[in-house]
């Protein structure tokens, strides 16, 4: 078992298929399978079952799959860390956030990381943040940003940034008001996400804790779906405000800022506790801190900065 035979078997399991991996790794077919065979016998397992689509990890392929690529993402991080020297970061990071993070995020960390560190390659990844800590565990994210930390189980959180959350309705819906208490919210008409998602839970907590009960009329986890929901009038949704700020600003959506409580979400920076602290990674750690600390001082992405 060495480098070049785990990057192959990683290969076949993302791949799913001998033949595609072998056109992948530029390696011949028989030969990719000889090395298979052999690292099977030096385990003394099977790592491979066929299927209609072609070949799934057994249980013991899965369990090897997040060493390989924690050996192999070692491998590589030690080869850039070392590589730039005392100069600048070189390398690749991934990040993974939910949309509602990237709509205000994105742009302005992606213009600061190609301005000063071009040499990063930086990659951003559309994902639930449900996904995100067993993501980091297996090597296919170097960050994330999620909405509920669970310690333990490999993945690390720091709390970055509690987000306002805000009633989000129809352009018309708002008149000269700014402001909406919880309990005049749970007597409209909500789209919510369902009960497994974060923002769903957290906005029951808050009714229950304040004795009222929302008024959910429809199910929809889908961000984009919930804000085009509330443009058209069905319904009114409760979503953070960095996430809706260019609807509202553009006149599309009406934000009022609930109160009597302010509704509160935590937004945590996770990482993989086995994961080398390599420069890039560390560089887009600072990034991210210095991106979010400007939007929340300008009052783009409202809420309370964690010192």
């Amino acid at each position: 078992m060495d480098a070049r035979t785990l990057r192959y078997f990683v290969g076949i399991a993302d791949s799913g298929s001998f033949s595609r991996a072998a056109e992948r790794l530029h390696v011949a077919q028989p030969g990719l399978s000889l090395q298979m065979r052999k690292l099977e016998a030096e385990l003394g397992v099977s790592l491979f079952g066929r299927s209609s689509k072609g070949v799934v990890l057994t249980e013991e392929g899965e369990r090897l799959l997040g060493h390989a690529r924690t050996i192999l993402g070692q491998l590589q991080a030690a080869r850039e860390d070392l590589r730039a020297g005392a100069a600048e970061p070189i390398g690749a990071v991934v990040l993974g956030m939910p949309q509602s993070l990237a709509a205000s995020l994105v742009v302005p960390l992606v213009r600061e990381v190609l301005s000063r560190w071009p040499r990063i390659a930086l990659r951003v990844v559309d994902v639930n943040t449900g996904y995100i800590p067993e993501w980091l565990r297996t090597g296919h994210l170097d960050l994330g940003l999620v909405f509920r930390a669970e310690p333990g189980q490999g993945v690390e959180f720091r709390e970055l940034l509690r987000e306002e959350l805000v009633l989000v309705g129809p352009p018309d819906h708002a008149a000269e008001r700014t402001e909406i208490t919880l309990s005049e919210v749970s007597r409209l008409p909500l789209l919510l996400p369902s009960r497994r998602h974060s923002l769903r839970e957290l906005s029951e907590a808050y009714a229950r804790r304040h004795a009222v009960e929302l008024s959910v009329i429809a199910e929809v986890d889908s961000m984009p779906q919930l804000r085009d929901l509330a443009i058209t009038g069905v319904g009114y949704t409760i979503l953070s405000y960095a996430s809706v700020r260019t609807e509202i600003d553009g006149g599309r959506l009406c934000g009022l800022r609930i109160v009597d409580p302010v509704l509160l979400r935590s937004c945590y920076l996770s990482r993989s506790s086995s994961s080398p602290r390599t420069r890039p990674v560390e560089t887009l750690e600072r990034a991210i801190r210095q991106t979010a600390v400007a939007l929340a001082e300008a009052g783009q992405w409202p809420g309370g900065l964690i010192p």
